[in-house]
C-alpha cells in the first residue's frame, strides 16, 4: 500500500487566555479541507508536524496544540501513534535562555567557532559534557508535548528515528532533526554569526538496501551555517521535509536525487493573504509509492484562499517526482558494522519496536505499528502512572534512571520492556489505566 503523509508546519499556537484566538477559524477550515481531500476512508499513514508548534514555547500553547492535533487525528481516522514532530525556533523558550548563562554561552560558542569546528563543539558541549543536558532546558516545554509521541530531544540524542512505517512493502525510516539547537532572538539566515546549526551526526542516515528514508527538519538549507557539511548526509534521504519560511515549494535535485518539500505555514493568515504571498498559509499531502525499482513521490499542496475564506488547491497543483531505489538484498558476506558510539545514536520514537538492523532479543516484532501505539498510549499517561507501571514491571532502576532526561528515561524503560518480553504485561497495565 502507498504511504500517505500529512505535512503540517508552523502552526504557531499562542496563549489565548487574554485575547482572541484569531486563527481558530482557519484551523477549523483546514480540518474541513483535510476531510474533503482525504475522503471518508483517508488511509493516512502519518502526520508530520515540522516545528513551530507553539509561538513562545509556553505550556498552555502545547495544550492547545495537542487538542487540535487530536482533531486532525480524528479526521484522518488515526490515533496519536501516527504523529511525529520536530522542534522549530518558536519551540525554544527564550525566557529560559535569558535566565541561563549556560544556554547563552553554548549559543555563543557554537555560533562563534569555524564551520569545520561545529561538530566538535557540539560534541564537547552536548554528548561529552556531564552537564550538557542543562543546555537543552529551553526545550523542556516542547519535550513535554513531543514526548507523548516519542519525539523528544536531549543533549546526548537530539534527534530521533522511527522504523514502523512501510510503503508498498518496503521499510520506511523517519528521522527527526533538531535544527533549533542554538536558536534564540538573534536567528538570521544572512548574518553568519547568527545562523543556526544542525551537526552532521543528526543527519548520518544509515545505508540499507531497500530502505526508504524520510527526514524531517524545521529549517531549510539557507538557515544552518553548516549546511555544506550536513547536506551530503541528507542526500541519503529520498525525501526531506522542511518548514519555517511560510512558503510552499517542492523540488528535486539533479538526476532523480533527493526531493525537498517546504511546507509553508498553517498560520497565521493575518501575516499574508495575497496570491503567491510568502506567508500564504498552506499544508500538503505527500504520497509515496513504489513503481518497480523506483520510488514515486507525489505532493498535493493546499493553500488558503483569502477571497473564498477557505483552503483549496495550490496554483502550482500536484507535483510528482521519481527516485530510483536500490532494492537488492545485501550480500550474504557483507561485513556487519559495529554499533555506532552512544553520541551518534538517535532516540527511538518507537522503543517497543527494534530498529531494522538491531539484534532481536525479545519476541518477534510482528506488528511494529501496534507496538508504537502501545508506546504512545504509555507516554500519554500522567508521569506518576508511567513510573508506577515501570516499577510494577520491574524495569526501573533507582536512582540511576531517574537522573536521565525525560525523553531518554522513557525510551530506556520501553526498550527494557521490549527486550525482557514484557509487552503483554504492559498491554494489561494500559488496559487498567
Amino acid at each position: 500500500m502507498p504511504l500517505r503523509l500529512i505535512h503540517l508546519s508552523d502552526i504557531h499556537f499562542q496563549g489565548y487566555g487574554t485575547g482572541w484566538d484569531e486563527d481558530e477559524d482557519q484551523r477549523r477550515e483546514l480540518l474541513t479541507d483535510l476531510a474533503n481531500t482525504c475522503g471518508p476512508q483517508p488511509e493516512v499513514g502519518g502526520i508530520i508536524v515540522g516545528g513551530d508548534i507553539a509561538f513562545s514555547a509556553r505550556p498552555g500553547e502545547y495544550t492547545t496544540a495537542r487538542t487540535w492535533l487530536d482533531q486532525v487525528c480524528s479526521v484522518c481516522k488515526v490515533d496519536g501513534s501516527k504523529v511525529w514532530t520536530v522542534p522549530g525556533n518558536h519551540d525554544v523558550d527564550r525566557e529560559v535562555i535569558s535566565r541561563s548563562r549556560i544556554a547563552r554561552e553554548f549559543r555563543s560558542a557554537v555560533r562563534g567557532c569555524p564551520v569545520q569546528g561545529i561538530d566538535q563543539e557540539l560534541k564537547d558541549r552536548l554528548s561529552k559534557d556531564p552537564a550538557g543536558e542543562a543546555v537543552m532546558a529551553p526545550f523542556a516545554n516542547y519535550n513535554q508535548f513531543a514526548g507523548d509521541f516519542g519525539c523528544g530531544t536531549t543533549a546526548l540524542q537530539p534527534h530521533w528515528f522511527d522504523p514502523t512505517l512501510t510503503c508498498d512493502g518496503q521499510p520506511v525510516r523517519l528521522t527527526g532533526i533538531n535544527s533549533a539547537l542554538v536558536s534564540d532572538s538573534g536567528d538570521s539566515k544572512t548574518i553568519a554569526e547568527h545562523k543556526l546549526v544542525a551537526g552532521s551526526w543528526q543527519c548520518k542516515l544509515p545505508r540499507e538496501p531497500g530502505l526508504i528514508h524520510v527526514a524531517v527538519g524545521h529549517h531549510p538549507p539557507e538557515w544552518p551555517r553548516d549546511w555544506a557539511v550536513v547536506e551530503p548526509y541528507l542526500k541519503r534521504a529520498h525525501l526531506v521535509l522542511f518548514g519555517h519560511e511560510h512558503r510552499f515549494a517542492a523540488q528535486q535535485g539533479p538526476n532523480g536525487s533527493t526531493v525537498y518539500v517546504f511546507a509553508g505555514a498553517v498560520g497565521p493568515e493575518r501575516l499574508g493573504g495575497a496570491t503567491n504571498d510568502e506567508y500564504l498559509p498552506s499544508w500538503a499531502i505527500v504520497t509515496l509509492s513504489c513503481d518497480g525499482d523506483s520510488l514515486v513521490i507525489e505532493v498535493d499542496p493546499h493553500v488558503w484562499h483569502r477571497s473564498r475564506t477557505r483552503f483549496g488547491s495550490h496554483p502550482d497543483g500536484v507535483q510528482a517526482f521519481k527516485i530510483r531505489l536500490e532494492l537488492a538484498s545485501a550480500p550474504d558476506d557483507q561485513v556487519a558494522l559495529d554499533e555506532p558510539p552512544e553520541e551518534f545514536k538517535p532516540i527511538s520514537a518507537s522503543p517497543l519496536t527494534a530498529s531494522g538492523n538491531a539484534q532481536m532479543t525479545s519476541e518477534p516484532d510482528e506488528d511494529p505499528a501496534q507496538r508504537r501505539r502501545l508506546g504512545v498510549r504509555f507516554m500519554s499517561l500522567p508521569p506518576t502512572r508511567r513510573l508506577e507501571i515501570a516499577r510494577q514491571l520491574g524495569v526501573i532502576e533507582e536512582p540511576e534512571d531517574l537522573s536521565l532526561p525525560t525523553p531518554k528515561l522513557y525510551e530506556t524503560l520501553l526498550t527494557r520492556i521490549r527486550t525482557r518480553n514484557l509487552i503483554t504485561e504492559l498491554e494489561k497495565e494500559l488496559e487498567r489505566a
